[in-house]
């Protein structure tokens, strides 16, 4: 489970990131920001957002970003979580196969890949949140 308190990392290959602090800046292409997931993972981080986008049209963008966390308890799901990020590299090989990234609309690609890091961060702030009153609730009943 991921606590309150947990600190985020995002790992990315988009130049809207670049210089900020929670951020490990991948000079490369999507596939590159893929296998620095499974990298950091071996260091000991989770990854919490999935690695490959909902939408076929989206795995031609050149850019991507990845949230993970640097602290985590559950064994199993580290281990499941690995094995997604194992499993997205193969299928991004596969299915660009001879096909090149989209870097005509790179910048558009860009902003798509903020908004959806944005929107993940709301959810998990949302989560967090639901999280934070349902154990102030329990301490109530207690």
């Amino acid at each position: 489970m991921i606590a309150l308190k947990d600190r985020y990392i995002v790992i990315t290959n988009n130049s809207i990131f670049k210089d900020r602090e929670d951020t490990i800046f991948i000079d490369g292409d999507f596939i590159d920001v893929l296998k620095s997931v499974r990298d950091y993972m071996h260091k000991g981080y989770l990854a919490i957002s999935h690695p490959l986008p909902a939408s076929i049209r989206m795995i031609l963008s050149p850019v991507r970003s990845v949230i993970m966390v640097d602290n985590y308890s559950d064994q199993e799901l580290y281990n499941k979580t690995l094995e997604i990020v194992e499993n997205s590299i193969i299928s991004y090989t596969n299915t660009m196969g001879i096909r090149k990234p989209d870097y005509k609309n790179i910048e558009d690609y860009k902003i798509i890949d903020k908004n959806l890091l944005y929107s993940s961060f709301d959810e998990l702030h949302k989560e967090k949140k639901l999280v934070s009153q349902l154990l102030k609730e329990v301490e109530i009943w207690s």
